[in-house]
């Protein structure tokens, strides 16, 4: 069954189904559909099916200013909230989210105290858009999915480079950081995944918000900085 138009402006929004509507309209991503559908069948996969597409809903494409584009989903604390008993999801994913709001708290330490509730939805209403390689994972296997997501990640890249020149992106991994010669007309910074970091348990020392901030600052005036 494929999915309509009105099926798509529901999960994405209107100016994002209309940018990818080529790949929406392949028989690849049916095919990814009914893979997550299977899968899901079987398995614990998160985020739930009505929040994978959730941030192209509240980032229009009109409004996003930058991307992080990172492994998987992990760095959401509405998609994962703090109070899920699932271990797997408590040990990877918070621990992802807690290296990002320390390194935060390093960097801005003026900015008052750095809450749960505080990411990202500040980041979202200042058109910041968490873009994972892999939408979708299954509890227990981190990067289960990257393969089939993959072309849908890459359509999202194109469809940027092509409606919205001079985005500010963070490729955060190493996979991540093979596309900055995708985007010839973006901001691109780059640095290790936090997952990295918490594989080995250290600190995750990451200048990409104060180099975005510098170039904003550069092009725009310190007024339309992001505050993290």
């Amino acid at each position: 069954m494929q999915r309509n138009k009105a099926y798509w402006v529901d999960k994405l929004g209107e100016d994002w189904t209309i940018a990818l509507k080529d790949i929406l309209k392949s028989p690849y991503m049916e095919r990814l559909l009914n893979f997550l559908a299977m899968e899901a069948a079987f398995k614990s996969i998160y985020p739930s099916s009505k929040d994978v597409f959730k941030h192209f809903k509240e980032v229009s494409l009109a409004d996003v200013r930058l991307i992080i584009s990172y492994t998987e989903p992990g760095i959401d604390s509405s998609i994962f909230p703090m109070d899920r008993s699932d271990e797997y999801i408590d040990s990877y994913h918070h621990a992802n989210y807690m290296k990002i709001s320390e390194c935060i708290s390093r960097e801005y330490p003026d900015n008052g105290v750095f809450t749960f509730d505080h990411f990202p939805e500040e980041w979202i209403s200042q058109g910041v858009l968490l873009l994972p390689r892999a939408f979708t994972v299954p509890t227990q296997q981190a990067g289960a999915h990257l393969v089939q997501w993959r072309r849908f990640y890459e359509a999202v890249l194109q469809a940027v480079v092509r409606e919205k020149p001079g985005v500010i992106w963070f490729l955060w991994g190493d996979e991540a950081k093979k596309y900055s010669n995708s985007l010839p007309n973006q901001h691109v910074y780059s640095w290790e995944c936090p997952s990295k970091a918490v594989k080995e348990n250290r600190d995750w020392h990451c200048p990409n918000f104060k180099q975005a901030n510098k170039l904003i600052s550069k092009l725009n005036g310190d007024n339309f900085q992001i505050t993290w």
